[in-house]
């Protein structure tokens, strides 16, 4: 199986315009393409636009489970010898 991602342009929305409106796909968003044999898969691809959205999460995470900055530094310098 092979992957790839597209932009959608004008091209591509004709194709798409029986689920285009249904999946909320409009010219610009990206999809990632699988193709196998017969088969071809497209799904939307929804990325964080900015630095802060993909980190905070990670932030969440690590503050639920109560890793401190020592904790870090401390794994970090373990990892180091």
């Amino acid at each position: 199986m092979t992957f790839t991602t597209i932009k959608v342009n004008k091209g591509i929305l004709p194709v798409l315009r029986g689920i285009s409106k249904q999946l909320e796909i409009v010219q610009g968003d990206e999809l990632l393409v699988l193709g196998s044999r017969d088969s071809l898969v497209l799904k939307k691809v929804s990325m964080p636009k900015t630095f802060s959205e993909i980190v905070e999460p990670i932030r969440e995470k690590i503050k639920k489970q109560g890793i401190t900055q020592r904790d870090v530094e401390k794994a970090i310098t373990e990892v180091r010898k």
